[in-house]
């Protein structure tokens, strides 16, 4: 009988109590979730699938945008649509994706939607990692759907990498042609590395992507073109430091309106060829393969290295710019085809010693030696190959006015060195440069050594310079070393002459 009555009363006592912290918790539940949706209700209406649920989102997904919010998804097929006139950013953080049962790739969308294309958005991302399924990679889609024009920015702070089908890259496909801005209105950031394709379709000259990791190096793996129309997209490489390294073609299919390397410390490298209607380089630029470009413009004080053919109407090196050219071919036709040269005051144009005897480098059609056309300005400097040996001869310039005053000017910019001086002759229309290896005695007299030392420089570097043994490394030393080049200094000639030369010491030196 005692233990039915403590059970009794032990049973009454805990229904008490459990009503006593239902109702407590109903309060809480209803005062912490009741003020998260009123918070949130007014800014983001979720439709759609409402299975396979990750971290609150749906996949198959349809994010209206009406206002401010931060969403954090995981999630394939998303599409984030009618982003309203809000100044404040939508945060989403990683976006990771595979295909579903029915094989259908991942997809992002991100439709602008709006009426004030004065009222900047923001859609900050911080990744996206899709896998490729059995039949697609997948695909970000970004789309201005109306008439009215767009604004707005997308901030991808990590990698994209849209996953590889094959040899097939998933795609970022940017679409303008619903809209009817007449300026750049849409601007696309990356802050990691993008390995997909980039396309700029139709009306997408209205579109800026900028690759801007401040510090950390970044490689872009797929090809960028312009789909809609030659001249639509603008590339810019906003980088403070690092390297940003672009590894296939870029405006190949049809041209980009512009690449711009933006500042003094940003560097960039294209191994693929490039073409585009302007390239501006401020800062140190290579570009490995083909370059064709109506107007390439390198700022003062850059840098820039065409290791492959390059084409262009007009290439201006301004201020204090320096341009290396490492393309000739032994058939003019097949040549540097530039429109118009123009070095300033203080430029230089430096030849790599990828151009050897024979060579034409550019075969150019506006070159009159004044400022009237393309000019070789007074003041500017032109270092030729390091390879070139004695009596050994190229075509610098291959078509002139034939007014007998461009060799006059090349003249003036060569760059003679301890070793080899050169000349130039203007004849049909031809500029015609010829290497001339310098005496012992003058060489001795020039770097204030010995005789002997000065016969050590010049064996030593005929020997560094022999075509048929060919040592790029010990070539780019002697260049940088006569040339004063490559942090090298007036002095080092002389250093390495006393370097080189055989040492006489005690009674083997008399």
């Amino acid at each position: 009988n005692h233990l039915v009555l403590a059970t009794v009363d032990s049973l009454t006592k805990f229904k008490n109590k459990l009503a006593y912290y239902l109702a407590i918790f109903a309060m809480v539940f209803g005062s912490t979730f009741g003020t998260f949706n009123a918070a949130n209700a007014a800014d983001l209406v979720l439709t759609g699938n409402s299975t396979n649920a990750t971290n609150g989102i749906n996949t198959d997904t349809t994010l209206n945008v009406a206002g401010a919010d931060t969403v954090n998804v995981k999630e394939f097929d998303l599409v984030i649509t009618n982003v309203e006139d809000s100044a404040t950013a939508l945060i989403i953080g990683a976006i990771t994706g595979e295909a579903n049962d029915d094989d259908t790739p991942p997809t992002l969308g991100i439709v602008f939607d709006e009426d004030a294309p004065a009222v900047a958005q923001i859609v900050t991302i911080a990744s996206v990692e899709f896998t490729a399924d059995n039949d697609t990679a997948g695909l970000i889609d970004i789309n201005a759907a109306d008439a009215a024009g767009t604004s707005g920015t997308i901030n991808f702070t990590g990698d994209v990498d849209t996953g590889l089908f094959g040899t097939t890259r998933g795609v970022i496909d940017i679409d303008f042609s619903d809209s009817s801005a007449t300026a750049p209105v849409l601007t696309v950031n990356f802050g990691g590395d993008v390995s997909s394709t980039l396309n700029f379709n139709s009306g997408a000259e209205l579109v800026v992507l900028n690759v801007n990791n401040a510090t950390a190096d970044q490689a872009i793996t797929g090809v960028i073109n312009s789909d809609g129309g030659a001249g639509e997209g603008t590339l810019n490489i906003t980088k403070t430091s690092g390297t940003a390294t672009f590894a296939s073609a870029i405006g190949t299919t049809e041209a980009l309106a512009l690449i711009d390397v933006t500042s003094a410390t940003t560097t960039s490298v294209f191994n693929g060829a490039v073409e585009a209607t302007t390239i501006v380089n401020t800062g140190t630029a290579t570009f490995d393969s083909t370059a064709i470009v109506t107007t390439a413009t390198l700022d003062t004080g850059s840098t820039t290295t065409f290791t492959g053919e390059l084409t262009a109407t007009t290439l201006s090196v301004d201020g204090t710019a320096s341009a290396t050219i490492g393309y000739g071919h032994l058939t003019e036709a097949s040549a540097n085809v530039i429109g118009t040269v123009d070095l300033s005051t203080t430029a230089t144009l430096i030849l790599a010693d990828t151009v050897t005897n024979g060579m034409t480098v550019f075969k150019t059609t506006n070159l009159d030696g004044t400022t009237t056309g393309g000019d070789v300005a007074t003041g500017s400097k032109i270092y030729l190959p390091v390879n070139l040996s004695n009596a050994q001869t190229l075509i610098l310039f291959s078509d002139t006015d034939n007014g007998g005053d461009v060799d006059e000017a090349t003249d003036a910019a060569m760059q003679n060195n301890a070793l080899m001086t050169y000349d130039s002759v203007e004849a049909t229309q031809v500029v015609t440069v010829t290497a001339t290896e310098v005496a012992e005695a003058t060489v001795a007299t020039n770097l204030s050594v010995t005789t002997n030392d000065a016969r050590a420089l010049s064996q030593a570097y005929a020997a560094a310079i022999n075509d048929t043994v060919a040592d790029a490394t010990a070539e780019d030393a002697f260049g940088n070393a006569l040339n004063a080049l490559g942090g090298m200094t007036a002095t080092t000639d002389t250093d390495l002459a006393l370097q080189v030369a055989p040492q006489t010491d005690t009674i083997s030196g008399s």
